[in-house]
């Protein structure tokens, strides 16, 4: 097994060129198509192919004239990497999961675009964030023949007093919710859930907090006026996540569940610190602390297909 094909060597069906790592494998499959797979526990899964499927007996060229092609059982060709012109030219598969096709000085002429962008900054769950679960409950008011008005959860102020205490580099509380029997939280008039409460209400006086209602009511898809949550998730905020993890900052992301006004009580906030991204596979993982899952890296995960995120813990 090798890492690369040289000019005139071929994939025939079934045969494959696998990174010196492991991480990666082209594979010229039965089925005719080109795929490159990424080996993930418990198995993998495609991160680009030639789309040529349907064409079975098919082989993968490094040709002579440095162009890269897929060609069927009677040689008619079915994808290029359109790199002729370069004599001498190969193609390496990456440890970094990306297929790059070279010249002879090391130039690449095409590439996959399937390398592996990762960045964390310092924060982790089980140092930085708090060490009990967010079980909050808001006494909001009393109504006479009514009762007490209440909601659940602070996890903004959670989120946001973690981060306080991470920025200031001071050791968070390390209090669990043992210290907190029977509900598991300190109680209302005690100076830290005073303060978390505090940060709860800061955290809606943030400029991008009016994004909970208007995307709660906005489609996930593209309409004739918006593109849609899906599309402001990951083509805006993805980005902007990234730069500030590439800054070296972890961030409190706004996570939106509800998909009505009644239900804007189940949007979510957490703190993310780090992000897995695949630009030309379109593969997201986001690493946050979630103050509902204390002391664990909670990954949340998309992928073309998935207008949504799928959190390791089960929420979507």
């Amino acid at each position: 097994m090798t890492d690369r094909l040289d000019p005139d060597q071929a994939l025939a069906a079934d045969q494959e060129i696998t990174s010196n790592n492991g991480s990666a494998s082209l594979i010229m499959q039965g089925d005719g198509n080109l795929v490159l797979y990424e080996s993930i526990p418990g198995g993998s899964r495609a991160l680009w192919a030639s789309d040529t499927w349907g064409n079975p007996g098919s082989s993968a060229i490094m040709q002579g004239d440095g162009n890269l092609v897929v060609y069927a059982p009677d040689g008619n060709p079915l994808w290029a990497s359109n790199t002729w012109g370069n004599p001498g030219a190969f193609l390496v598969m990456q440890d970094d999961r990306n297929a790059v096709v070279y010249a002879p000085d090391w130039n690449p002429l095409w590439a996959s675009n399937t390398y592996l962008q990762t960045q964390k900054v310092a924060f982790y769950p089980r140092q930085h964030g708090f060490h009990f679960s967010n079980r909050f409950v808001n006494r909001i008011a009393t109504i006479p023949e009514f009762g007490t008005v209440e909601t659940f959860g602070r996890c903004g102020g959670m989120a946001y007093a973690a981060l306080d205490y991470y920025l200031a580099n001071v050791p968070i509380p390390a209090y669990t919710g043992a210290n907190y029997a029977p509900d598991g939280v300190p109680p209302d008039g005690n100076w830290l859930a005073d303060y978390i409460y505090l940060r709860l209400m800061n955290s809606f006086f943030t400029p991008s907090a009016l994004n909970f209602p208007a995307w709660t009511v906005h489609s996930d898809h593209q309409t004739w006026f918006y593109k849609g949550v899906t599309r402001w998730t990951k083509e805006d905020e993805f980005p902007k996540l990234r730069d500030r993890i590439d800054g070296g900052t972890p961030v409190v992301l706004g996570l939106v569940v509800a998909n009505n006004l009644g239900d804007i009580g189940n949007n979510h906030q957490v703190v993310a610190y780090g992000y897995d991204f695949y630009p030309g596979a379109g593969f997201m993982n986001v690493y946050v602390y979630d103050n509902n899952h204390p002391d664990q890296e909670v990954l949340l995960s998309s992928d073309p297909g998935n207008p949504h995120f799928q959190a390791s813990t089960g929420e979507d």
